[in-house]
């Protein structure tokens, strides 16, 4: 080193390099933890893959949840206030396996809300207000295998419903695994009762409906069909009232002459 970089290189006492070193060394770890920053409100473990929001009264899901520096495996939001599962909240967590939303106040989940959720394992809805569900909401899970749990909501059994749980039972990778759980709230004839116990009977009461209406629209356009065939008949019935009153008079006529008969008579 020259003497003149040795002339421009400040004094520092021993103690205040070592100051400048801690603070250089706290400096680059808040950097690291600014990085992977934590939700206000949650516990973010990276050692154990996981970020804990659950019970923080939360009406929105946070953002800033940690997802492009580790591989965030578990996210609890259960137990908050979240009212609606929006798309693209969960894009850039694909390595999501766990994802807790029971005991919320959802009430619609968007379609494409969990797309992007390739690896996810155990999806948890329980206890929420959702009434009715979209097949395609769950059809869009690729996954391998992918547990479902829906029980304790207030669920409006009809056909529809009946066809959407059909489908998704159906769909291979899919498991309900509370089905024989999930009961009716409404209509009121079926509240509390299994939602196992009537899904065949859903769709008769609807079918039956559709079966009368259908009868009935063809009975009318066959009557019309064969009114419009017979042009004479239509006639016809323009005149009623005409020939009634033709055979009233001659009724009354008959019944004046008999009168009159019976009066020369006496």
């Amino acid at each position: 080193m020259s003497a003149s970089s040795l002339n421009s290189t400040p004094f520092l006492p021993v103690h205040l390099w070592a100051l400048r070193g801690c603070t250089l060394l706290a400096l680059s770890v808040l950097v690291v933890h600014a990085s992977k920053a934590c939700p206000y409100s949650c516990f973010c473990y990276e050692s154990a893959s996981f970020v804990d929001c659950h019970g923080r009264y939360l009406v929105h899901i946070p953002h800033g949840v940690p997802h492009s520096t580790w591989m965030l495996r578990h996210l609890y939001l259960q137990s908050n206030r979240l009212t609606v599962i929006h798309n693209g909240f969960f894009f850039m967590l694909q390595n999501l396996e766990v994802l807790l939303l029971q005991s919320n106040n959802i009430s619609s989940i968007e379609v494409e809300a969990f797309t992007s959720l390739h690896n996810m394992n155990l999806l948890a809805l329980t206890d929420n207000q959702i009434i009715h569900l979209k097949f395609k909401t769950f059809l869009n899970i690729q996954t391998i295998s992918t547990h479902i749990q829906l029980a304790g909501n207030p669920w409006a059994c009809d056909c529809d419903l009946q066809r959407v749980f059909g489908k998704i039972v159906s769909v291979r990778h899919l498991h309900v695994d509370d089905y024989e759980n999930i009961t009716c709230s409404s209509p009121w004839q079926l509240a509390g009762s299994p939602l196992t116990s009537v899904d065949s009977q859903l769709c008769v009461a609807e079918t039956a409906t559709v079966l009368v209406i259908t009868v009935t629209v063809l009975v009318t356009v066959i009557k019309v069909d064969s009114w419009r065939e017979r042009p004479g008949e239509g006639a016809l019935s323009k005149e009623p009232r005409k020939a009634g009153t033709s055979t009233l008079g001659k009724g009354q006529a008959f019944v004046e002459r008999g009168a009159r008969g019976q009066t020369c008579r006496d």
